[in-house]
């Protein structure tokens, strides 16, 4: 579990997060919808992401997060939150190619690096008051 996950393994985590976060239930072809992509494809990633302890699954079933699960996804979802944010409201990047990029940066930003963001974000909100 402490290996990294890909980048690919991460996206499969937050569009769980994603999916179950609007209260529905989050099964293969949801996923395979969302992403665009097969279901064989979606159920190898699954089946990774159970070994690893990050979901639970039942034969053909419902997909659930398990707690390191969550976790993780949250922490990805906040990621990209963030860099949303600093993208659009400090840079003023267009919000199409914000959420493009966004979507790489969460991948690889560090926690204390999204601290220091949120900081930086915040402090430049207080300067516009």
């Amino acid at each position: 579990m402490d290996e990294k996950l890909s980048m690919a393994l991460e996206d499969y985590l937050k569009e769980i997060w994603n999916i179950a976060s609007e209260g529905r239930e989050v099964r293969v072809t949801d996923i395979a919808a969302a992403k665009n992509i097969s279901k064989a494809s979606v159920n190898k990633a699954m089946h990774q992401l159970k070994e690893r302890g990050l979901i639970t699954q039942e034969h053909y079933g419902s997909i659930f997060l398990t707690e390191s699960g969550e976790l993780m996804a949250q922490e990805i979802v906040d990621n990209y939150k963030v860099c949303f944010r600093f993208l659009t409201r400090v840079l003023e990047v267009d919000e199409e190619e914000a959420k493009a990029q966004a979507d790489v940066m969460e991948h690889v930003i560090s926690k204390d690096s999204r601290k220091k963001i949120r900081k930086f974000i915040k402090k430049q909100k207080e300067k516009k008051k």
